[in-house]
């Protein structure tokens, strides 16, 4: 009763993995268990066939590779409890192939009689006493058997030839090669093969004796893991198993595949190439200097002017081809500062440099232009980048605030002009353009004479 509760709950497991596509893991151990129930009731074609239902389901899940631990545990304790099983059938065997302790001891009378003297029987009679040497064995300990005969040139040799470990289909159909050699020292009686749950297929019997031979045979398989076993017996009845084939069938792949990768590749190696030969520059192309500039051109001039015209030749000349176009609205003859217009070029030049890091694509204009007020200039820088957000543009000039993006990786050079422009009693402030952009205002005081 306890078996067959055991078979309805995996046949109800196996109906609901099937719905799933998968067998689940609950579906193997029931199987598992229905096994073992039948093993107890001695039905043993049911157990075979549930152990083979369950391999088959396993290895369809190690497949699968949804989740292979489980199944693959559950293969290997059947393939132990299959080991044990062989072993204690082998002992059984051996058991059966023993003759019966009164033949044995028949036997061992008859050997004893033979090699006795003609007046043994005389001396036994004359003398009470018996000879240890021929004293029958007890019924209850018989003499151990003899081993069974092998082959004394050695065991049967296994060499697979075909299949390998991964095989794909054939294009006319599914099936799969399979070669083995074989080096018999003492001739061969029974050959068969095991194909998965497939019933064994004969090979016929080389009359030849020992030697080495190699027999081929082609199954009809599908896409999978199959696996292949022979089954060998010698002259001599001694039978061996060969080493487990495991082979993964795996399906053609259509021709226009590769064809496809192939273009593909070829065509991002014409991409890249030419990627490469437009960002190389093209040397010798004509005998006509380069076009681009090198430098901002600027004529010659003094005071702030001046300076201010220095330092956008310095900043241009770092950027190269990628420093924007420039717009220039400063007066000829500037106005007397209080103090030495160089000494704030640095500064200048910072607050130049990070302007133009906010074109670097080389999109967009810079204005610089200078204005006269009653005691102090203004200079101004302005770009037609993207307008940063209100509350970034006052920390770009924050000491206080780290890490601002805004800033362009120039924090500790525009903390250095703050303080500058704040040492020779100057401003600087920055605002946002109404039409896009950033603009900063620079505000020095004028000399004595424009006071």
């Amino acid at each position: 009763m306890e078996g067959l509760t055991a078979r309805t709950c995996a046949l109800v497991g196996l109906l609901v993995g099937l719905a799933q596509s998968l067998p689940s893991d609950a579906l193997l151990d029931s199987l598992q268990l229905a096994a073992l129930d039948l093993e107890k009731d001695g039905r043993f074609d049911e157990r075979d066939q549930t152990e083979s239902l369950l391999e088959n389901l396993a290895r369809q899940r190690v497949v699968a590779d949804s989740s292979p631990e489980h199944p693959r545990v559950r293969l290997q304790q059947l393939e132990r409890l299959r080991g044990e099983r062989a072993q204690r059938e082998a002992v059984e065997e051996k058991a059966q192939r023993q003759p019966p302790a009164e033949v044995t001891r028949m036997l061992a009378d008859t050997a004893d009689s033979e090699a006795a003297p003609p007046s043994a029987p005389a001396a036994q009679a004359a003398s009470p006493t018996p000879i240890a040497a021929t004293a029958p064995t007890p019924v209850g300990s018989p003499r151990s058997p003899l081993p069974p005969p092998t082959c004394p040139a050695g065991p049967i040799r296994f060499h697979w030839v075909e299949p390998a470990t991964t095989v794909p289909l054939g294009k006319d159909e599914a099936g799969m090669d399979v070669k083995i050699r074989l080096e018999a020292p003492c001739g061969l009686t029974r050959i068969e093969l095991y194909a998965d749950d497939l019933p064994p297929r004969s090979f016929p019997v080389p009359r030849t004796g020992a030697g080495a031979f190699e027999f081929a045979d082609r199954i009809v398989a599908t896409e999978g893991i199959h696996r292949l076993e022979f089954l060998v017996c010698d002259s001599l009845g001694t039978c061996m198993r060969s080493p487990a084939r495991e082979t993964r069938l795996v399906g053609n792949v259509p021709s226009w595949v590769p064809r496809a990768v192939g273009g593909l590749v070829l065509a991002c190696g014409l991409l890249g190439l030419t990627l490469f030969l437009r960002r190389r520059p093209h040397r010798g192309r004509s005998a006509l200097p380069d076009a681009r500039p090198t430098a901002v051109p600027v004529p010659d001039s003094k005071g702030l002017t001046g300076t201010l015209r220095k330092r956008l030749q310095q900043v241009a000349q770092e950027f190269g081809p990628a420093f924007p176009a420039i717009s220039l609205r400063l007066p000829d003859h500037p106005p007397t500062l209080a103090i030495d217009s160089e000494s704030l070029g640095d500064a200048f030049s910072t607050m130049l440099r990070l302007h133009a890091r906010r074109l670097e694509d080389g999109k967009g204009q810079i204005l610089m232009a200078m204005g006269l007020g009653p005691v102090s200039v203004e200079v101004v820088f302005e770009d037609t980048a993207t307008t940063p957000e209100e509350g970034s543009i006052q920390a770009i000039l924050d000491p206080s605030r780290p890490r601002v993006r805004e800033r362009m990786g120039l924090d500790r050079e525009l903390e250095l002009a703050v303080e500058a422009f704040q040492r020779c009693a100057g401003s600087v402030s920055m605002e946002a353009r109404i039409d896009g952009g950033l603009r900063t205002r620079m505000k020095i005081p004028l000399g004595q004479k424009h006071a």
